[in-house]
Parts: structure tokens; sequence; C-alpha cells
């Protein structure tokens, strides 16, 4: 079922306000325990919102941490996976080319040599 967002803040803050009441917690004690404002305690219920942080200490108070892992599982790779990369990734490095092996590079310095109208020890051409 697709939701709005405004229809999930609702129903993630009745879920909260039916936990907090079969706790049998008062929203004062809930905002003091989770280190928020009653005001904090009673948008989130309300489904007006709040901060992420303050929905974060707020269901661990309430101890519904299950639900970020439900959010955010920790990503895993299968073991076959592992066995087609050989040895585990590490973390991808960007390319880099030598100067000396890159085409205009080379090109450049052969040129600037060949065409160069001083010596090489004296830099002012007479």
């Amino acid at each position: 079922m697709y939701r709005m967002a405004h229809d999930w803040e609702s129903y993630l803050g009745q879920q909260l306000k039916d936990r907090r009441l079969r706790l049998n917690i008062s929203q004062d004690e809930l905002a003091r325990r989770a280190g928020v404002g009653i005001v904090t305690v009673s948008r989130l219920e309300g489904g007006k919102g709040s901060s992420l942080r303050s929905f974060i200490k707020v269901i661990q108070v309430l101890g519904q941490e299950d639900w970020l892992e439900r959010l955010a599982p920790e990503a895993s790779v299968s073991p076959i996976q592992i066995h087609a990369l050989g040895k585990p990734r590490q973390r991808a490095r960007a390319r880099t080319t030598r100067a000396q092996d890159h085409p205009r590079a080379t090109s450049a310095k052969n040129t600037v040599s060949q065409t160069a109208p001083f010596d090489q020890g004296n830099r002012h051409a007479s």
C-alpha cells in the first residue's frame, strides 16, 4: 500500500503513542527520558513531524530500536559473490595516469625539447 509522507507521520505517531500507553509512560516522562521537549513528543505522536534525531531518541526509550534495524538492515554479500570476488573488496581507488604514459604529455615534452631556441644550461637566448 502506498502512503504519502504525512500518512506515514500519522501512522508512526500513532504507533509511538500506542507503545507509550502500553508502557504506562506519560508524555512528560517520555520526553524527560529521551532528552527532548514535551512539545516534541506531542508533535511526533500527533504526526506533525520532528527531527530524525528526536524520533530515534524516543523510539529508543520505548524499546523499539528494531524499527531502525528494519529500515536499514546491515548490507551483506552472499557467499557466491565472495567467491566470485576472490578476496574481500576494498575501497575503490581513483585511476591515476602517469604523465610519461599520456600521449599528449610525451609529445609536448618532445616538441618543447626539439624546438627550444636556447641552450638547456642558459635559459636566455643570445
